[in-house]
């Protein structure tokens, strides 16, 4: 009772303060509507050394609807809070091979102290970054674009330009300074790494049972905290340039009912140490980004370093990868071009070989109409990695029935080279 008397006190000292900011609102702007989107069709021609391996990825060619979204923005505006712009955003994909197609659905508070946004949406690791790929067109070039979408992957080769454990489109909570002197800087806070939406934390069911929902079967994060940092500034002889870092830190776990793993052995006779405790080691991995533009030119770079993210902390002397990525461009009129390259690096343990990739990425665009674009882009991925490590990888797939995880995402590749060609248009609105 006493409770339920001191609610209601609250209730009612809080409804002159209620109503003073609602007539505040109602002098506002009404929330309005607002859809945007893209899309864009694109054809895929290209070559894999080894085209039998990865289940299907290398018949030569490859048609896809790729980079499809369609976003319902929904924006207030109101004196009251120091002049408070509010809003939600649903961003759903129109990729016909999903089941579930909401990308990203989130809310966004914005006054003179920053902005605040809740929801399944980037953290500031993902949107506060610059790099090679905002000069680079086509896709994106190289690791950055949809060439994943076709090239063969080489076991043991980090073959991405995202910092290991990026949350992605996972629930959290961002915050965003304002811009002051070209310099801005964000904080993210995501709880699990692997939960979206509305996904329940636990149930009870009727054998006593206790289930986490989201429990996934790669490693997550937990309390996981993304920082970023940028500078844009346009200087008065027309010099433009961005500078970024971003960053990434969580409390790593390993995946759903693992409790041993298996580790690659550079001494053992089939390449195998079985029964290693699973524990891995916590997310720590920064990037690095630059981008100058200058009379139609641009230049950007990037450096990425995953640190041990991720890695088992049985398995010595590996590390989760470093990434070095630089790119050159020039517009004029309504044509672009660019070309880039990238290299990784991941150490896979004491006594192998690194597995290593370079890739070289040329990219042509044409504007044919406000919103509509054509491009072409050219790859070509040299992959290499230590042999005795795509023996562990085999020795794992012809285990015993319960690694059909392991084998359903995992193929034992050596050194492949892939060569691609891109044609695609684009659509925006």
């Amino acid at each position: 009772m006493k409770k339920i008397l001191l609610t209601s006190t609250a209730v009612a000292l809080a409804l002159p303060f209620a109503a003073e900011h609602a007539s505040a609102a109602i002098e506002g702007q009404t929330p309005r509507l607002q859809i945007s989107g893209e899309l864009s069709p694109q054809f895929h021609v290209l070559t894999n050394k080894k085209r039998e391996e990865n289940k299907g990825k290398g018949f030569g060619q490859h048609l896809a609807i790729e980079d499809s979204r369609i976003n319902f923005d929904v924006l207030g505006k109101t004196d009251a809070l120091g002049g408070l712009e509010y809003g939600f955003l649903a961003g759903m994909s129109l990729d016909t091979n999903e089941t579930n197609n909401i990308e990203e659905a989130r809310i966004s508070l914005k006054n003179q102290y920053g902005t605040i946004m809740v929801g399944d949406t980037r953290g500031v690791d993902d949107f506060m970054a610059v790099g090679p790929w905002k000069v680079m067109g086509g896709t994106g070039g190289g690791i950055y674009g949809n060439m994943t979408s076709t090239y063969q992957p080489t076991s043991g080769v980090r073959f991405s330009g995202d910092l290991v454990g990026t949350p992605k489109d996972a629930t959290k909570i961002n915050y965003i300074t304002p811009r002051f002197a070209g310099f801005q800087a964000g904080v993210t806070y995501t709880p699990h790494s692997a939960h979206d939406g509305a996904a329940k934390l636990f149930s009870h069911t009727n054998s006593g049972r206790v289930t986490q929902h989201f429990f996934p079967a790669q490693p997550f994060d937990q309390a996981q905290i993304g920082v970023g940092v940028n500078y844009k500034n346009t200087f008065q002889n027309g010099l433009n340039a961005q500078l970024s870092f971003t960053g990434l830190f969580g409390h790593t776990k390993n995946g759903k009912n693992s409790t041993e793993a298996y580790l690659p052995s550079a001494t053992a006779i089939n390449n195998l140490v079985d029964n290693i405790p699973s524990k891995v080691r916590n997310t720590k991995a920064f990037a690095l980004g630059a981008v100058v533009g200058f009379k139609g030119w641009q230049i950007g770079g990037e450096y990425i370093n995953n640190g041990k993210s991720g890695e088992p902390r049985a398995l010595k002397g590996s590390n989760a990868g470093h990434v070095y990525s630089a790119a050159i461009g020039y517009s004029w009129n309504v044509n672009s071009v660019a070309a880039g390259y990238s290299h990784t690096a991941r150490k896979l343990g004491t006594g192998f070989s690194k597995a290593k990739a370079d890739v070289y990425t040329l990219t042509y665009d044409h504007k044919f109409a406000p919103g509509l674009e054509g491009f072409i882009e050219g790859n070509f991925a040299k992959q290499k990695t230590d042999a005795k490590y795509v023996n562990f990888v085999n020795s794992v797939k012809t285990l015993s029935a319960d690694k059909d995880s392991f084998k359903a995402t995992n193929d034992a590749v050596g050194n492949s080279n892939t060569k691609g060609v891109m044609i695609g248009s684009r659509i925006r609105f």
